[in-house]
Protein backbone atom coordinates (compact mmCIF):
# COMPACT_ATOMS: atom_id res chain seq x y z
CA UNK A 1 0.00 0.00 0.00
CA UNK A 2 1.12 3.48 -1.02
CA UNK A 3 -0.83 5.77 2.01
CA UNK A 4 -2.10 2.65 4.79
CA UNK A 5 -4.46 4.18 7.28
CA UNK A 6 -2.10 4.63 10.71
CA UNK A 7 -5.08 3.97 13.01
CA UNK A 8 -4.89 0.32 12.38
CA UNK A 9 -1.40 -0.11 13.93
CA UNK A 10 -2.46 1.02 17.42
CA UNK A 11 -6.46 -0.19 16.50
CA UNK A 12 -6.15 -3.63 14.12
CA UNK A 13 -10.13 -4.31 15.08
CA UNK A 14 -11.02 -1.44 13.79
CA UNK A 15 -13.37 -1.80 11.19
CA UNK A 16 -14.30 0.24 8.25
CA UNK A 17 -16.67 -1.50 5.81
CA UNK A 18 -17.70 0.30 2.89
CA UNK A 19 -20.66 -0.72 0.26
CA UNK A 20 -22.08 0.59 -2.70
CA UNK A 21 -25.74 0.78 -2.75
CA UNK A 22 -27.78 1.81 -5.95
CA UNK A 23 -31.19 2.57 -3.16
CA UNK A 24 -32.23 5.59 -4.21
CA UNK A 25 -31.21 8.17 -2.04
CA UNK A 26 -32.25 12.14 -1.69
CA UNK A 27 -31.40 15.03 0.83
CA UNK A 28 -33.14 17.85 1.04
CA UNK A 29 -32.91 21.17 2.99
CA UNK A 30 -36.92 22.96 3.35
CA UNK A 31 -38.33 22.21 -0.07
CA UNK A 32 -34.76 22.39 -1.67
CA UNK A 33 -33.08 19.04 -3.31
CA UNK A 34 -29.84 19.21 -2.17
CA UNK A 35 -28.88 15.06 -3.70
CA UNK A 36 -30.40 12.32 -5.34
CA UNK A 37 -28.33 9.35 -6.09
CA UNK A 38 -28.25 5.60 -7.11
CA UNK A 39 -25.38 4.86 -6.59
CA UNK A 40 -24.24 6.18 -2.95
CA UNK A 41 -22.06 4.21 -0.41
CA UNK A 42 -23.61 3.34 3.07
CA UNK A 43 -20.35 2.69 5.56
CA UNK A 44 -20.30 1.14 8.53
CA UNK A 45 -17.27 1.99 10.92
CA UNK A 46 -16.68 0.71 14.49
CA UNK A 47 -18.26 3.21 17.52
CA UNK A 48 -20.15 5.19 14.52
CA UNK A 49 -23.42 5.12 13.50
CA UNK A 50 -24.00 3.69 9.68
CA UNK A 51 -23.67 7.13 7.06
CA UNK A 52 -24.72 7.31 3.54
CA UNK A 53 -22.01 8.61 1.40
CA UNK A 54 -22.64 9.97 -1.92
CA UNK A 55 -20.89 10.71 -5.18
CA UNK A 56 -20.32 14.50 -5.46
CA UNK A 57 -21.44 14.35 -8.72
CA UNK A 58 -24.60 13.54 -7.84
CA UNK A 59 -24.69 17.03 -5.11
CA UNK A 60 -26.04 20.40 -6.20
CA UNK A 61 -22.92 21.68 -6.25
CA UNK A 62 -24.81 25.24 -6.02
CA UNK A 63 -25.91 24.87 -2.82
CA UNK A 64 -22.36 24.31 -1.97
CA UNK A 65 -19.81 26.70 -0.44
CA UNK A 66 -16.21 25.19 0.48
CA UNK A 67 -14.94 26.16 4.16
CA UNK A 68 -11.65 25.93 5.77
CA UNK A 69 -13.34 23.21 8.38
CA UNK A 70 -10.73 19.90 8.36
CA UNK A 71 -10.97 17.47 10.52
CA UNK A 72 -8.95 13.73 11.16
CA UNK A 73 -9.69 10.42 11.14
CA UNK A 74 -6.26 7.81 11.56
CA UNK A 75 -8.67 5.25 9.11
CA UNK A 76 -9.81 7.32 6.61
CA UNK A 77 -7.74 10.45 6.21
CA UNK A 78 -8.81 14.15 6.36
CA UNK A 79 -11.90 15.38 5.64
CA UNK A 80 -12.89 18.80 3.89
CA UNK A 81 -15.91 20.18 4.60
CA UNK A 82 -18.53 22.47 2.90
CA UNK A 83 -21.80 24.80 3.31
CA UNK A 84 -24.88 24.74 2.25
CA UNK A 85 -26.37 27.29 1.12
CA UNK A 86 -30.44 28.12 -0.38
CA UNK A 87 -32.40 30.84 -0.71
CA UNK A 88 -34.02 30.13 2.69
CA UNK A 89 -30.94 28.47 4.73
CA UNK A 90 -27.16 28.19 5.71
CA UNK A 91 -25.99 25.62 6.97
CA UNK A 92 -22.60 25.96 8.45
CA UNK A 93 -20.20 22.81 7.58
CA UNK A 94 -23.16 20.17 6.46
CA UNK A 95 -21.45 17.43 4.87
CA UNK A 96 -17.63 16.42 4.39
CA UNK A 97 -15.61 14.55 2.33
CA UNK A 98 -12.36 12.69 1.94
CA UNK A 99 -10.31 13.97 -1.38
CA UNK A 100 -7.59 12.13 -0.32
CA UNK A 101 -8.22 9.46 1.61
CA UNK A 102 -5.88 6.37 3.01
CA UNK A 103 -5.42 3.70 0.70
CA UNK A 104 -8.22 1.26 3.02
CA UNK A 105 -10.78 3.87 2.49
CA UNK A 106 -10.01 4.71 -0.87
CA UNK A 107 -13.44 4.49 -2.32
CA UNK A 108 -14.61 7.52 -0.53
CA UNK A 109 -12.24 9.52 -2.88
CA UNK A 110 -14.92 11.64 -4.58
CA UNK A 111 -17.92 11.42 -2.32
CA UNK A 112 -19.40 13.41 0.40
CA UNK A 113 -21.61 12.95 3.81
CA UNK A 114 -24.65 15.22 4.64
CA UNK A 115 -25.34 15.62 8.95
CA UNK A 116 -28.50 13.88 9.34
CA UNK A 117 -29.15 16.11 12.31
CA UNK A 118 -28.62 18.99 9.96
CA UNK A 119 -30.68 18.00 6.53
CA UNK A 120 -33.64 15.65 5.43
CA UNK A 121 -31.76 12.36 4.32
CA UNK A 122 -34.14 9.75 2.56
CA UNK A 123 -33.73 6.48 2.17
CA UNK A 124 -36.25 5.00 -0.93
CA UNK A 125 -37.44 1.43 -1.82
CA UNK A 126 -34.02 0.25 0.17
CA UNK A 127 -33.30 -3.47 -1.37
CA UNK A 128 -30.09 -5.78 -0.35
CA UNK A 129 -27.31 -4.89 -2.71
Amino acid sequence: MANPAPGYLEHPQHRVAIQHSTTEISVHLGEFELARSTNALYVEESRHQPVWYLPLSDIQSAYLKPTSTETYCPFKGYANYWSIETPTDTITDGLWGYQAPYDECLTLANYAAFYSTKVDIQVHNQSPD
